[in-house]
């Protein structure tokens, strides 16, 4: 869902923990520049394989969760 606003919902809650990392997803998205492929109702193989790229590193929140930092999209 674009622009619904989670993370500005998310980064309220984050301001108030001691160790917080609202990660953005957007940012991983717009990292794609040349050929990036928009998320669309009915998704090409492209579009789909970027999400799987996005995916990888948002995945890395588990590593910031074992040093003690709070998931925000875990709560």
């Amino acid at each position: 869902m674009l622009a619904a606003g989670k993370s500005a919902v998310a980064q309220a809650p984050a301001e108030r923990l001691p160790r917080a990392d609202p990660v953005r997803g957007d940012a991983f998205r717009r990292m794609i520049v040349p050929g990036r492929a928009e998320m669309l109702p009915e998704p090409g193989d492209e579009a789909l394989a970027q999400l799987l790229l996005r995916h990888r590193p948002a995945a890395a929140a588990d590593t910031h969760a074992a040093d003690g930092f709070t998931d925000l999209a875990r709560i």
